[in-house]
């Protein structure tokens, strides 16, 4: 406590069990001693001129997918806070834990500067009514699966908060309707928050992807087809870079030196990155490479590849994937620092590729990240794809530190 005020500061809580609401009790009761320490009960009821508002998450598997109109009723009536997001996953993160196959919850409630945060749902944001919001810097976001135009919304909902940047990622989990949460249930669209600038919000982005060769330009493409790259038949140019050796561009030769790829070198998979070059601040698109034909040397991608983009092959392999995340988290943590911050939070958004598939076991990935940067707390999902500055990734996490003055106590 501070001059008789609640200082900005996080609990976080998580359970496993069949039962919706035994897990959430179990949940609540970790989140217990803090709001006793905090006088969460007496701050709940705030003016306009409160110092500090309360904004909780809470993440779910998809055997609670159906109970989240309980749940977020339930949460709402026990804590008081009005103020929640969150959205149904495939697997939950709590700190280093990961909960897959099972019915699992986590939630995070903490207190934050009144003007640093607007809860929005939907395709257009909602703002509190006498807001006058700062300048926002980051959006954070949940998005449906089934968005068709996802690029478009994220950069419409940008554009309207001074070109702050999306970052977050696609729910996952059910062929059905995927919940989300913005204060109210909801499904399909966009929902999150948007962070102001008091917020104290810092991001960062790990790919973890294994370049194979250089970088080449498309010279040929039908949509998700790469039929030249470097005006060369592009599986020839993926033939050169793998070491593989063709005397013919004879289409029965092509067949046959595909067949020796070297397995070894593709043991995570083919891939590859493609780069807008309107966007060279940001980091490359990484796609499955899906298909290859012999007969004319074409190459198929998931993803819209562009006349004019660069191209680049690349696989995955979990020590690549591991030193880019410490790279990215050390980097993270060093920036924090210089500005006189400490980390109150942290929201990990991760590919449902990553985590045990990708490491071998499950936690691995939390440990890290919390480990090099120092995270006393960590919530978040694994993701049917990540969003990192408005665009779409695939294999990659994206982390959102929630920061304050080192010496606020």
């Amino acid at each position: 406590m501070k001059d008789g005020q609640i200082n900005p500061g996080f609990a976080l809580g998580h359970a496993t069990h069949y039962d919706w609401r035994m897990a959430c009790e179990l949940a609540l009761a970790q989140i217990e001693p803090w709001f006793q320490q905090h006088q969460h009960r007496a701050g709940l009821v705030q003016h306009q001129n409160a110092p500090l508002r309360w904004l909780a998450w809470l993440y779910f598997t998809p055997s609670f997918a159906t109970e989240a109109e309980a749940l977020l009723r339930h949460v709402i009536e026990r804590t008081g806070i009005t103020n929640w997001i969150g959205c149904c996953s495939e697997c939950v993160l709590a700190g280093s834990a990961e909960y897959r196959h099972e019915p699992a919850l986590a939630l995070m409630v903490g207190a934050m500067p009144s003007d640093s945060f607007e809860v929005f749902s939907g395709r257009r944001p909602k703002v509190a009514p006498g807001v006058n919001p700062s300048p926002a810097s980051t959006i954070f976001v949940h998005a449906d699966p089934q968005l068709s135009d996802l690029g478009e919304l994220l950069d419409a909902l940008s554009q309207r908060h001074e070109q702050a940047p999306c970052h977050g990622g696609i729910c996952s989990g059910l062929d059905a309707e995927l919940p989300q949460l913005a204060n109210e249930v909801f499904h399909g669209g966009l929902s999150g928050v948007v962070f102001r600038q008091s917020a104290g919000v810092r991001q960062a982005f790990s790919q973890g992807c294994r370049p194979i060769g250089t970088r080449h330009h498309i010279t040929k493409s039908d949509r998700h087809l790469v039929r030249h790259i470097d005006d060369r038949p592009a599986m020839d140019v993926l033939l050169q870079e793998l070491g593989v050796a063709q005397e013919s561009d004879h289409a029965g030769t092509r067949q046959k030196v595909l067949q020796s790829l070297p397995k070894e070198k593709l043991q995570g998979g083919l891939l590859v990155e493609i780069a807008d070059p309107e966007r060279l601040d940001q980091p490359g698109l990484v796609r499955n490479l899906l298909g290859i034909d012999p007969s004319n040397g074409s190459i198929a991608i998931a993803g819209q590849a562009e006349v004019g983009w660069s191209l680049r092959f690349c696989t995955r392999d979990p020590q690549t994937a591991r030193d880019d995340l410490v790279a990215s988290c050390t980097a993270l943590r060093e920036s924090i620092e210089e500005a006189g911050q400490k980390i109150l939070a942290l929201i990990y958004v991760s590919c449902l590729a990553r985590g045990e598939h990708l490491f071998g076991r499950a936690g691995l990935e939390g440990q890290w990240v919390q480990h090099y940067l120092q995270a006393p707390l960590m919530i978040g999902f694994q993701a049917n794809g990540e969003i990192h500055q408005n665009q779409l990734h695939g294999y990659s996490a994206v982390l959102l530190a929630i920061c304050t003055e080192a010496d606020q106590r």
